[in-house]
Parts: C-alpha cells; structure tokens; sequence
C-alpha cells in the first residue's frame, strides 16, 4: 500500500468541534487525546476497535514489536475495522453496531 501522498499532524483541541470521532489505536493514545479534548467533547475520542464494533475493548497492536507476520496481523485488524467504520457511518443495515 502507497501512503507516501499522506501526511500526518498533531492532533488539535479545535478538532474535537470540526470532528464528531476521533477514532484511536490505543489507550495511550486515546488518553493523550481526551486531555486535549474540551472536557465536553472528550467523548468524541475512542478506541477504533472498540467503537468499529470489531474487538470490544481491545486496542490495535504496535506492528513494530514483530516481525512481518506481525505486521499483516495488525493490517487486517484495522482493515476490518475500517470496513466496519464504514458500514456503521453509513447506517449499513446489520453492521451490529447499537448506539453512538
């Protein structure tokens, strides 16, 4: 996968208001972002797995602390939950996503 056109920033407090989710890899991530946040918006930022409805509660692996194998396995867990981000935003019937 080419991603060499992407570009990454810091996350922002104002993008707690032009957001409505900010989706994290993992809790240390997820925490760094709500003391960012507003406090009345620091629910907009949860863990990607857990809001895409793919693995309740877990949290996408650093890919770095393997070897290739490790890699593809952290691809597919995101590549799932992507495809279950879009289903959910897009109120695909039986995405199995209730609530916000």
């Amino acid at each position: 996968m080419d991603i060499g056109g992407l570009r990454a920033r810091q996350l922002r407090a104002d993008d707690f208001r032009t957001f409505d989710w900010l989706l994290c890899a993992d809790a240390s991530n997820l925490r760094d972002a709500r003391r960012l946040a507003p406090p009345s918006l620091a629910g907009r930022a949860v863990l990607l797995l857990d809001w895409a409805g793919t693995a309740p509660g877990a949290e996408v692996p650093d890919p770095y602390c393997g070897g290739s194998d490790h890699f593809e396995e952290v691809w597919r867990l995101v590549d799932t939950a992507a495809q279950a981000v879009v289903a959910r935003l897009s109120g695909e019937p039986g995405s199995g996503i209730i609530g916000p």
